[in-house]
């Protein structure tokens, strides 16, 4: 009997003799060989249970989320890493690029360490320091990812005060097509005047902007 594997990454199943498709399209009992599906969904009973006995090596399904396995089926059916999804924390890389008096040691440690993650955390906790946000602004997007781990790394002066984690940005709304960019105002126009508004609703008949009704608004105007 062979074995199922559920993956997100099939690269590291490519080896040897391989057969590889859209969905199962034919029975995975060739010996010594490696059938490689890409799945949209799986059914437990359909795409993985009836197929245990019938493996003759390898079956592997790829997927974007790994279905829920109970009791025995758990224990046969192998779920490759790149399928755990789990929010990673950051936090020891952020502590020794914040923090370690080592930068050849820190920079070890944060060498896996998202770069947007590493900038924002700079220019939140060093925001005097434009030289090194200069510096940052300068290879982030012209130079592979190490050099801005490096010059994040190295540039930053360690110290053992608390850091604060960036926040979010907000989600800045963009105005209706009949305003400009610069117009810092049009919330205040939408929000008071009936009549833009029913002229917004004429543009966007079928998809008004959000918390807008479809329906017209009478205008009352002076006599």
């Amino acid at each position: 009997m062979g074995v199922i594997i559920l993956t997100a990454d099939p690269e590291p199943f490519r080896e040897g003799v391989v057969v590889e498709d859209e969905g199962i399209t034919c029975p995975p009992t060739a010996p010594n060989t490696t059938f490689i599906f890409h799945m949209r969904t799986v059914k437990v009973d359909r795409d993985i249970e009836r197929w245990l006995d019938i493996v003759a090596y390898r079956m592997v399904l790829v997927v974007d989320k790994a279905p829920t396995l109970k009791g025995d089926l758990a224990e046969q059916v192998i779920v490759h890493r790149s399928l755990d999804r789990r929010e990673r924390s950051w936090r020891r890389e952020c502590e020794a690029l914040m923090k370690w008096t080592d930068r050849q040691r820190a920079f070890g440690m944060v060498k896996d360490l998202p770069p947007v993650l590493a900038t924002r955390l700079i220019e939140h906790n060093r925001k005097d320091d434009m030289a090194l946000q200069r510096l940052l602004a300068s290879v982030r997007f012209t130079l592979p990812d190490e050099y801005t781990l490096a010059a994040a790394t190295f540039g930053v002066k360690p110290t053992s005060a608390r850091y604060e984690w960036p926040k979010r940005a907000k989600k800045v709304e963009q105005p209706p097509p009949q305003f400009r960019e610069s117009d810092v105002h049009w919330p205040v126009i939408v929000g008071l005047s009936p009549k833009v508004r029913n002229e917004i609703r004429a543009a966007n008949l079928e998809d008004p902007p959000a918390g807008m009704k479809k329906r017209r608004e009478r205008v009352h105007s002076w006599v």
